[in-house]
């Protein structure tokens, strides 16, 4: 056993620190999933946010209704109703891209 112990601590030593680059990788990953369940939750509660939320459908169709009419972007982009489409994709498209 004894001309053996030079090759037995360096595989060991590798072999730990593959395990602790594993178990990094993985508490990053589930640190980035959990920060973004929060990111969610915390923007359902806020009451400015959920009232954004609400009044999101009805002007995607105004929004939609502006499109087919054959409006101008400049002249979309300056309603109401689009700033607040954007608004509420920005905050959707934030957490998709952290998870």
């Amino acid at each position: 056993m004894l001309p053996y112990a030079p090759l037995v601590t360096p595989s060991v030593a590798m072999v730990a620190g593959g395990i602790a680059i594993y178990s990094i990788h993985v508490t990053r990953s589930i640190a980035r999933k959990r920060a973004t369940i929060d990111f969610f939750l915390k923007t359902e509660a806020d009451s400015s946010i959920v009232k954004l939320f609400q009044t999101f459908d009805e002007h995607v169709v105004v929004v939609s209704g502006l499109i087919d009419q054959g409006k101008t972007l400049r002249e979309i982009v300056t309603t109401t109703e689009y700033k607040t489409v954007h608004a509420c994709l920005n905050i959707l498209e934030v957490g998709i891209r952290r998870l």
